[in-house]
Protein backbone atom coordinates (compact mmCIF):
# COMPACT_ATOMS: atom_id res chain seq x y z
CA UNK A 1 0.00 0.00 0.00
CA UNK A 2 2.01 3.33 -1.18
CA UNK A 3 1.77 6.05 1.12
CA UNK A 4 3.77 9.33 1.49
CA UNK A 5 3.70 8.61 5.63
CA UNK A 6 6.64 7.77 7.14
CA UNK A 7 6.57 3.99 9.34
CA UNK A 8 6.95 4.86 12.50
CA UNK A 9 9.93 4.36 14.37
CA UNK A 10 10.53 1.73 17.27
CA UNK A 11 12.16 3.16 20.21
CA UNK A 12 15.55 1.52 21.17
CA UNK A 13 14.53 -0.66 24.14
CA UNK A 14 17.12 0.66 28.01
CA UNK A 15 19.24 -2.09 29.42
CA UNK A 16 16.46 -1.20 32.83
CA UNK A 17 12.59 -1.04 32.26
CA UNK A 18 11.23 2.51 31.42
CA UNK A 19 7.92 3.68 31.84
CA UNK A 20 8.82 6.20 29.43
CA UNK A 21 10.24 3.86 26.56
CA UNK A 22 7.05 1.52 27.51
CA UNK A 23 4.99 4.19 26.47
CA UNK A 24 6.89 5.55 23.41
CA UNK A 25 6.63 1.70 22.02
CA UNK A 26 3.45 1.91 22.83
CA UNK A 27 2.66 5.14 20.97
CA UNK A 28 4.58 3.74 18.07
CA UNK A 29 2.43 0.43 17.79
CA UNK A 30 -0.72 2.67 18.11
CA UNK A 31 0.82 5.14 15.12
CA UNK A 32 1.06 2.05 13.39
CA UNK A 33 -1.87 0.61 13.42
CA UNK A 34 -3.86 3.57 13.11
CA UNK A 35 -2.06 3.59 9.36
CA UNK A 36 -2.61 0.23 8.78
CA UNK A 37 -6.68 0.70 9.04
CA UNK A 38 -6.33 4.23 7.39
CA UNK A 39 -3.62 3.66 4.45
CA UNK A 40 -5.21 7.17 3.02
CA UNK A 41 -4.43 8.06 -0.76
CA UNK A 42 -1.88 6.03 -3.15
CA UNK A 43 -0.64 7.10 -6.31
CA UNK A 44 0.97 4.38 -8.33
CA UNK A 45 2.73 4.21 -12.00
CA UNK A 46 1.50 0.46 -12.85
CA UNK A 47 -1.65 -2.10 -11.21
CA UNK A 48 -2.02 -5.61 -12.10
CA UNK A 49 -4.63 -7.04 -10.45
CA UNK A 50 -4.53 -10.87 -9.67
CA UNK A 51 -7.34 -13.33 -9.65
CA UNK A 52 -10.45 -10.55 -9.65
CA UNK A 53 -13.24 -12.56 -8.57
CA UNK A 54 -15.61 -12.75 -11.75
CA UNK A 55 -19.74 -11.59 -11.20
CA UNK A 56 -22.31 -11.44 -13.84
CA UNK A 57 -23.46 -7.88 -12.65
CA UNK A 58 -23.40 -5.91 -9.32
CA UNK A 59 -26.21 -8.03 -7.71
CA UNK A 60 -24.92 -11.25 -8.52
CA UNK A 61 -20.87 -9.16 -6.84
CA UNK A 62 -23.43 -8.63 -3.65
CA UNK A 63 -25.00 -11.76 -3.28
CA UNK A 64 -21.79 -13.25 -3.55
CA UNK A 65 -20.55 -11.52 -0.83
CA UNK A 66 -18.69 -8.33 -2.28
CA UNK A 67 -18.27 -5.12 -0.25
CA UNK A 68 -19.25 -1.63 -2.29
CA UNK A 69 -16.44 -0.45 -3.80
CA UNK A 70 -14.70 -3.94 -3.92
CA UNK A 71 -13.48 -4.37 -7.69
CA UNK A 72 -14.87 -7.41 -9.85
CA UNK A 73 -14.87 -8.53 -13.00
CA UNK A 74 -17.48 -10.17 -15.92
CA UNK A 75 -16.85 -12.88 -17.95
CA UNK A 76 -16.39 -10.54 -20.91
CA UNK A 77 -13.69 -8.79 -18.90
CA UNK A 78 -14.83 -5.52 -18.11
CA UNK A 79 -13.41 -4.08 -15.04
CA UNK A 80 -16.28 -3.27 -12.46
CA UNK A 81 -17.00 -1.61 -9.22
CA UNK A 82 -19.70 -2.72 -6.56
CA UNK A 83 -22.30 0.21 -6.00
Amino acid sequence: MPTNTPSPVLPYPPKEYSAEHMAKLNRAIEVFMEQTRNPGEGVLAALTLLSLPEYADNAAAIAGGMRVNAIYKTSAGELRIVV
